[in-house]
């Protein structure tokens, strides 16, 4: 298994009122897939500025780019994505069990 942390980001001139709160309600339901699922450790937004943060595991780094490139806010021209692939040195006891 590999793990990647995604770091979002909004686009210069992206939509904003209706156009934005949409999005971030369909980008919120399309990651919660991946929190039932197990794939996704957390996602969560930035506290100063726009786009998130999320930690997955997938097999490969074509299935980050996948959920990459699906997300509605991806698509809508929202937010663009830079995946990072990292290794786990350590972690707190209760997280052991989804790095395994």
């Amino acid at each position: 298994m590999k793990y990647f942390i995604i770091e979002g980001s909004f686009a210069k001139d992206h939509p904003t009122g209706a156009v934005l709160e949409t999005a971030i309600k369909a980008h919120t339901d399309y990651l919660q897939a991946g929190l039932d699922s197990g794939t996704i450790l957390f996602a969560g937004p930035k506290a100063r500025s726009g786009g998130g943060f999320i930690i997955v595991k997938y097999e490969d780094e074509r299935d980050a780019q996948d959920l990459c490139d699906n997300d509605p806010m991806f698509k809508s021209g929202i937010q663009t994505y830079d995946i990072t692939e990292f290794f786990l040195h350590d972690c707190q006891d209760p997280l052991r069990y989804w790095f395994g």
